[in-house]
C-alpha cells in the first residue's frame, strides 16, 4: 500500500505548464495573504518604505503586483 502512495507522488520528466502555473499562483497567495517570517529590523525598515508591502510584527506580505514587478526584474 506504501509503494502506491510513492507512486501516485512521483514526479516523472518534470512539471508541466499548468502545474507550474498552478504552483506559482499558490505561491502568490501564500506571500500576499500568509506572508513571510523576517525576524530581521533592519530588513523590516528597509521593506517599510515600499507600497504594497504590509508588515506584521516579524511577518511581512507583499501584493502580488509587487511581486510579479521584482520578478520581471
Amino acid at each position: 500500500m506504501y509503494n502506491n502512495l510513492i507512486e501516485n507522488y512521483f514526479i516523472k520528466g518534470g512539471f508541466d505548464k499548468e502545474q507550474i502555473d498552478f504552483m506559482h499562483e499558490k505561491a502568490l497567495h501564500l506571500v500576499e495573504n500568509v506572508g513571510i517570517y523576517i525576524p530581521h529590523k533592519g530588513i523590516l525598515k528597509l521593506l517599510s518604505n515600499y507600497d504594497g508591502v504590509k508588515i506584521e510584527k516579524d511577518n511581512v506580505k507583499f501584493q502580488k503586483d509587487l511581486v510579479l514587478k521584482a520578478l520581471k526584474k
